[in-house]
């Protein structure tokens, strides 16, 4: 679903300069956990499987954090960001006490936390 990132400023043919990349997690392995948190069938992938049901939702629904939101670099981390979804969805999920594990949330609810997510 993807590797990881690197963000680069093209300073002429074959010359590039590095500004930043991502320090962990990529972000298509955030997506892909994020739709099997959910429950979600993603045949390719964890993205459009999100994509398609967080335009559903409310992306201010669920408060997540925003990654390296205060560094001054580029760089980029979704550790963080996948494991807050996932402390959500099971703080979400233990409130139905009768839902199966392969069970998903109610509709609503995992709309918006896709669209939180995104």
């Amino acid at each position: 679903s993807g590797g990881h990132c690197q963000l680069l400023k093209c300073l002429g043919a074959g010359r590039f300069s590095f500004l930043g990349g991502t320090l962990d997690d990529a972000l298509g392995e955030a997506y892909d956990k994020a739709a099997r948190l959910l429950r979600l069938a993603a045949p390719t992938g964890g993205g459009p499987a999100l994509e398609k049901i967080a335009l559903q939702g409310d992306s201010r629904a669920v408060e997540l954090p925003v990654p390296m939101r205060h560094r001054k670099d580029c760089d980029f981390s979704y550790a963080g960001l996948k494991n807050a979804f996932r402390l959500r969805v099971d703080e979400l999920r233990a409130t139905f006490p009768n839902l199966q594990d392969d069970e998903p949330l109610p509709d609503q609810i995992s709309a918006d936390l896709a669209a939180s997510f995104q």
